[in-house]
């Protein structure tokens, strides 16, 4: 990679607090950063929305087809996948699969 090249990542789930948090990480050290997520990172150089109105199969095509069109010939240096969220509690409470599987 030239020197005036930069750096390339994907941040899947790039919206949310963490991946925010990644996207404004990687653009402080000027890298070009692409957020895959349900709603676009205003900080990010690109954005691929996820929409979820559509099958998990068509997720996963329009995904791959979005990034393909953003990056063309080019790769990516690093794939950060970040989306998903925290709940406490514990695994032996008889509510934990509905509190955590919404």
């Amino acid at each position: 990679m030239a020197a005036t090249e930069a750096h390339k990542v994907l941040v899947y789930g790039g919206k949310g607090a963490l991946g925010s948090a990644c996207v404004q990480y990687f653009r402080a050290k000027n890298w070009w950063v692409a957020s895959i997520d349900l709603n676009a990172n205003e900080e990010a150089n690109a954005n691929v929305t996820v929409k979820m109105t559509e099958s998990f199969t068509e997720q996963a095509n329009q995904v791959t087809a979005d990034v393909g069109e953003l990056l063309g010939a080019d790769k990516v240096d690093a794939i950060l996948c970040v989306a998903g969220g925290w709940a406490g509690g514990s695994a032996k409470a008889k509510s934990y699969c509905v509190e955590n599987f919404l």
